[in-house]
């Protein structure tokens, strides 16, 4: 049995928040769904900071 995929968002970009991207993006079954920041360019930053880079976006 195919375990159901799990969609993850993370509210708040600070570091504890980012931390945790390394657990999710190594799990097949779970699929970040969102980021959310009231401050997006600190957001980007932080993201950049840690090696990240979004990518386009899909629908």
């Amino acid at each position: 049995m195919k375990a159901a995929q799990k969609n993850v968002a993370i509210i708040g970009a600070n570091k504890e928040g980012l931390g945790i991207l390394p657990v999710i993006l190594q799990d097949p079954a779970t699929r970040l769904a969102m980021i959310a920041d009231p401050n997006p360019d600190a957001m980007l930053f932080k993201l950049m900071e840690l090696g990240y880079r979004l990518s386009a976006a899909t629908t």
